[in-house]
């Protein structure tokens, strides 16, 4: 056993949380709302229940077209991800929510 303290942080050092842009935030924030309310193929569904993927994107813009939307669809048709491939026969939930959290990474 070590008599070592851990090191105390000077008051004046704090940490800054890392900076999410506002698409990450919308991606994001979508695979939550897939996780928490479902998901769905061939339909965008409606606010408060199961939504595709663009479904659950437009969600979270309120279901308002706005630049930080378009720029969110954009990358994930960056990655082949849209609603062609959210309505694959045999994609699953996971796959995308998998999906909109790698397109939040990479936005």
């Amino acid at each position: 056993m070590s008599d070592r303290q851990p090191s105390a942080r000077p008051a004046g050092d704090l940490v800054e949380p890392p900076v999410v842009s506002p698409v990450a935030e919308v991606l994001l924030g979508a695979a939550e709302y897939i996780e928490k309310f479902g998901w769905k193929q061939r339909d965008f569904g409606d606010d408060g229940g199961p939504r595709c993927m663009l479904g659950a994107v437009m969600s979270q813009c309120k279901n308002t077209y706005t630049d930080i939307m378009s720029a969110a669809q954009l990358h994930l048709q960056r990655q082949g991800k849209f609603m062609s491939w959210n309505d694959s026969p045999g994609r699953t939930k996971a796959e995308v929510i998998d999906a909109l959290r790698s397109a939040a990474a990479k936005a």
